[in-house]
């Protein structure tokens, strides 16, 4: 893995692996954090989207078995 920090951005190049998976599970963590850096939700409204996104990757493990 290599990474380059700049001014605006972070560049990270990962390479293939069998972890596609995972790394796309963080990367979509990553995406979340970017966009909701910023927004003051409710407690119930991160209640809902933690549900939906436990909800989601229980059904992927569940699909790759």
């Amino acid at each position: 893995m290599t990474y380059e920090i700049n001014e605006n951005e972070i560049l990270v190049r990962i390479p293939v692996s069998n972890n596609k998976q995972k790394i796309k599970e963080i990367l979509d963590f990553l995406l979340y954090e970017t966009i909701t850096t910023r927004v003051e939700v409710s407690q119930d409204t991160a209640d809902k989207i933690a549900g939906g996104i436990k909800k989601g990757r229980f059904n992927r493990l569940n699909s790759s078995k």
